[in-house]
């Protein structure tokens, strides 16, 4: 097993392995792909057309903090964002009169497939967002 470790160590000296992402590599993919405004297409009912929102994501921090708003409701210090595998995933928090809104989504392919939880409205809702057009975010 020492041997393995030390090839793999080597490997990566000098150049034939890729270093493995540090948590603030993880960040700054999560931030350069995440920041920006988002249209929301909310699934409240399977019965019914969407209905929309935008959500906004202001900044990723070196350690992974999400700065942003969804449904015009500022993130709590909670949120967070994070990089696997080319896959981005973030969990944002978010609260009115009736207590938290806790949204997660995962970003492939230029889409986020995302779910949000109501504690005090006892629901789960379904959404998806594409990067909104500049004419959306006015």
């Amino acid at each position: 097993m020492a041997h393995l470790k030390a090839l793999v160590i080597s490997l990566m000296l000098a150049g034939q392995l890729p270093a493995p992402a540090t948590a603030e590599d993880k960040a700054a993919s999560a931030a350069a792909h995440l920041t920006g405004n988002w249209e929301v297409s909310l699934f409240y009912s399977a019965d019914a057309p969407p209905s929309s929102t935008l959500m906004t994501i202001d900044a990723v921090s070196e350690d992974g903090v999400l700065s942003g708003s969804f449904y015009g409701t500022p993130f709590a210090a909670i949120s967070r964002a994070t990089e696997r595998g080319g896959v981005i995933v973030f969990t944002a928090v978010t609260a009115d009169n009736s207590g938290n809104y806790v949204h997660s989504g995962r970003l492939q392919d230029g889409v986020i497939e995302g779910q949000t939880l109501s504690e005090g409205r006892g629901f789960l809702m379904t959404w998806q967002a594409e990067r909104a057009t500049p004419q959306d975010a006015d």
